[in-house]
């Protein structure tokens, strides 16, 4: 048995050779970089590879690395895939430096003081910061806030658009959408819901002067919206919105609005919206 067990192993090493590294999923860091990073070298045992080993290294040495696939194939090749981080946001230092970080809070580098092509994360400060690590930040409510936000945020079309996120208040959140928009999200409760609503509203054509949009929904689970300069309607729910604004409506959720087929009912109306005329009603303006 034990003759058997030594004849395997020196096949293994002398037959099982890596002949080739593949990289691929990689272009923020070349080839030869990851797979420096990695520790892997022609000639190594095959079998012998760690496929945790190697990409810890690699996320360890390359911060905008997100996550990391090794793979081995006989007779000796080994791919290594990696994610790397697309969306990256802007965040000062308790030392006084800007420093670029993730969706999941993982600190990638040093930045420039204007970083002025990312957004901002305003109301966190982050402490003795390093790449590669987790943020930690004493303000750990309001990074808890901005990270759940920057998440809901990376599966809109509007990101590249937003350019600054204040979670100075963890119960007022405030995105600042270009020089259009003002958005007032409240704390994180209904997120997810208050990103579709704000969805449908970017999409109406009457709002296209700017203003404050309310999204705290603490009227009645509607939003409002105050214009710079003028009163319009938004639409009152995301399922229902089809890109023109309405005046009046009777009080609705995205899912009561929403037939089998996911398109809105034409016999159902949106829920009401306020606008920046805070005194007046949906009843009141269909009545005048």
């Amino acid at each position: 048995m034990l003759l058997v067990v030594a004849i395997f192993i020196f096949c293994a090493a002398i037959f099982f050779k890596i002949t080739d590294i593949v990289v691929e999923g990689n272009n923020l860091y070349t080839d030869e970089e990851v797979v420096e990073a990695s520790g892997l070298a022609l000639g190594d045992n095959l079998l012998a590879v760690s496929r945790g080993t190697v990409a810890g290294r690699i996320q360890a040495s390359l911060p905008y690395v997100e996550d990391v696939q090794v793979g081995r194939a006989l007779p000796g090749t080994v791919t290594v895939t990696v994610r790397e981080s697309d969306a990256v946001y802007a965040v000062y230092a308790a030392n006084g430096t800007v420093w670029l970080m993730n969706s999941s809070g993982k600190l990638l580098e040093q930045a420039s003081p204007g970083a002025s092509s990312y957004p901002w994360l305003v109301g966190v400060t982050v402490q003795t910061p390093q790449a590669g690590d987790q943020a930690v930040c004493a303000e750990t409510e309001a990074l808890d806030a901005a990270l759940t936000v920057i998440q809901l945020l990376e599966a809109t079309d509007y990101l590249p658009k937003i350019v600054e996120i204040d979670v100075t208040k963890p119960y007022d959140i405030i995105l600042r959408y270009e020089s259009l928009y003002e958005i007032h999200l409240g704390g994180v409760d209904q997120m997810e819901y208050k990103m579709r609503y704000l969805t449908a509203i970017l999409a109406d054509s009457q709002i296209a002067e700017g203003g404050i949009i309310d999204l705290t929904l603490e009227k009645e689970n509607a939003a409002v919206f105050k214009p710079w300069s003028s009163t319009v309607s938004v639409p009152e729910t995301p399922e229902e919105s089809t890109g023109e604004t309405t005046e009046e409506s009777d009080s609705q959720t995205p899912e009561e609005s929403t037939e089998d087929t996911g398109e809105p009912s034409s016999s159902e109306t949106p829920e009401s919206t306020e606008t920046g005329e805070e005194t007046g009603t949906a009843d009141n303006s269909a009545e005048n």
